[in-house]
């Protein structure tokens, strides 16, 4: 498995990991409570997750976070149409004028 730059102070952070395309992602940040050790759990009720995942929606809404994205494609587009080729990919208008 590849890992991120981060991996290591997510780690440290309580992250619990999963794979995504050949990397050790993170898949929820829990943070170490009482000593123990983050985990995943299932359940037909409220899954072992869930306080945690509301933990992180809160800090984005209301300060700061940052998502790692070590893991998603990179694609670089060159040639003609290559703007209009990345806006179509993009579902949106990604032309700007070149930064000064």
């Amino acid at each position: 498995m590849r890992r991120s730059p981060l991996y290591e102070r997510l780690k440290t952070a309580g992250a619990c990991f999963g794979e995504k395309m050949g990397f050790e992602a993170t898949q929820l940040v829990r943070g170490r409570r009482g000593g123990r050790t983050p985990e995943d759990r299932y359940s037909f009720t409220r899954p072992g997750w869930f306080e945690a995942v509301g933990r992180e929606h809160r800090a984005c809404r209301t300060t700061a976070a940052l998502f790692d994205q070590t893991s998603f494609a990179k694609a670089m587009l060159v040639g003609r149409d290559a703007e209009s080729a990345l806006s179509w990919i993009a579902a949106n208008n990604v032309v700007k004028p070149a930064a000064a």
